[in-house]
C-alpha cells in the first residue's frame, strides 16, 4: 500500500506541477490578449477618425468639382458669345467699308428688291438664341460665390 501511496503523492505532485504549467500559459495568454485588445482600440479610434476625415475631404472634393462644372459653363458661355461678337463685329466692319467706299465714291448702290441691303443683314445678325447670352450680368450670376 505504500508503493500504491507513493504512486499517488506522484500522480498528484505531476498534477500540480502541470496545472501550475496551465495557468502559467493562461496568465501569458491573458496578458497577450490585453494587447492586443489595447492595440485594438488604438486602431479602431484610428480608422474612425480616418474615416471622417476621408467622408470631409470627398464633400470638399464634390463641392470643388460642382464649383469647376459651374467655371467651366460660364467659360464656354462666355466664349461663345465672344464668337458671336467676333462675327457680328466683322459684318459690321465689312459693312462699314462698303458705306463709306460708296459714300467716297459718290455712289449709292441700288436696292435690288430680292437682296436685303446691308441694314436689313444686320437686322438679321445670328441671335444667340437667348438674350441673357450676352449679357454680363447673366455671366455674373453664373459665377460660384
Amino acid at each position: 500500500m505504500a508503493q500504491q501511496g507513493a504512486a499517488l503523492q506522484s500522480y498528484n505532485n505531476e498534477l500540480v506541477k502541470s496545472i501550475e504549467v496551465l495557468l502559467q500559459r493562461r496568465e501569458g495568454l491573458n496578458k497577450q490578449i490585453e494587447l492586443e485588445s489595447r492595440e485594438k482600440v488604438k486602431l479602431e479610434t484610428e480608422k474612425k477618425k480616418i474615416e471622417e476625415r476621408l467622408a470631409t475631404v470627398e464633400n470638399s472634393l464634390q463641392t470643388k468639382l460642382n464649383t469647376k462644372a459651374e467655371y467651366d459653363k460660364v467659360i464656354n458661355d462666355a466664349e461663345q458669345a465672344y464668337v458671336k461678337i467676333l462675327e457680328s463685329s466683322q459684318l459690321l466692319l465689312n459693312v462699314v467699308k462698303v458705306k463709306s467706299q460708296d459714300l467716297e465714291t459718290g455712289k449709292t448702290r441700288h436696292k435690288n428688291p430680292d437682296t436685303p441691303d446691308t441694314d436689313q443683314k444686320m437686322k438679321n445678325l445670328p441671335s444667340t438664341g437667348s438674350k441673357t447670352e450676352l449679357s454680363p450680368d447673366h455671366l455674373y450670376t453664373q459665377l460660384p460665390q
